[in-house]
């Protein structure tokens, strides 16, 4: 058995960096991280996701699409931690 390392697999079974399969797992990858980071921020606030649903005006199933990674927009994302009473701050590389 050969071993490889995560990014050389990556490479392998997904494609390299610059291709469109690669750069669709990369944005996939980077949602589903986000959407961790707003279920535990919202957890952390001992808040429900109806709870949240409610201050941001969105149903309790889009707060779980959005903590599953998906629908996540820069635009619901301030809303969210606004609601939350967090501070963000993004950076673009």
């Amino acid at each position: 058995m050969k071993l490889y390392k995560l990014e050389t697999a990556e490479d392998l079974l997904i494609g390299k960096p610059g291709t469109i399969e690669r750069e669709r797992y990369d944005s996939e990858l980077e949602q589903l991280y986000i959407g961790e980071a707003i279920k535990k921020a919202r957890q952390l606030k001992n808040m429900t996701q109806e709870e949240l649903g409610v201050k941001v005006g969105v149903q309790r199933a889009q707060i779980s699409r959005i903590e599953k990674g998906r629908n996540i927009t820069l635009s619901n994302m301030v809303r969210l931690f606004k609601a939350m009473d967090l501070n963000i701050k993004i950076e673009i590389p």
